[in-house]
């Protein structure tokens, strides 16, 4: 062969082999596209009939329901009447239970065993997040005890056991000395307000 020959066409069989396999391929991709469509369609009735179905037996979700628009009440947040109209009652509820966060002492104490307390934590979680947002000294105590000291829904239950102290607490009528007869009574007002 000298050097200005070209080299022989490819033979014919090779290149019917590649176009048709090229066909083939071109057929099998128009199918799968047509059945994966026709797949989509049904699915998609499917998936209509079933949110209408749906709807019918549990009604319209569309609106948010009232538990999930619902703003948690924090411990402070009470109807009240009198003092507690002005919000002094609540202001001092607010800071009892903020001031709970400087030590240890809420977290780590259980309720005593006599004690109705009940406490679920699935539903105070709410209320438990929006008090770590109001008070970053509970969510420093949360990162400090929690678990190297208690577990968390402990933590929680002795949190909320001491809140329920606090706002039992705020709620018992406080006597004023012009409502006193007894010197005994003035000195057991005194005390109360001094503990206060």
């Amino acid at each position: 062969m000298n050097e200005q020959e070209t080299p022989p066409p490819p033979s014919s069989g090779f290149s019917s082999f590649f176009s048709g396999l090229a066909s083939t391929l071109k057929e099998v991709a128009a199918s799968t596209t047509e059945k994966i469509k026709e797949a989509a369609a049904v699915t998609s009735t499917k998936l209509i009939e079933t949110v209408e179905v749906d709807k019918k037996l549990f009604g319209d979700s569309t609106e948010p329901t009232e538990d999930v628009t619902k703003k948690p009440v924090l411990p402070w947040e009470v109807r009240c009447t009198g003092r507690q109209a002005h919000g002094s009652l609540q202001d001092e509820i607010r800071d009892r239970v903020l001031a709970l966060s400087a030590t240890q002492t809420a977290f780590l104490t259980p309720p005593p065993a006599s004690s109705s307390f009940v406490f679920d934590m699935e539903t105070e979680l709410p209320v438990a997040l929006a008090l770590l947002e109001q008070d970053k000294k509970l969510e420093r105590m949360r990162y400090l005890l929690v678990p190297k000291q208690i577990k968390e829904d402990n933590f929680w239950r002795n949190y909320f056991y001491a809140i329920s102290i606090v706002v039992e607490d705020a709620k018992v009528p406080r006597l004023k000395v012009e409502e006193q007869v007894s010197p005994h009574k003035e000195q057991a007002a005194a005390e109360a307000e001094a503990e206060a």
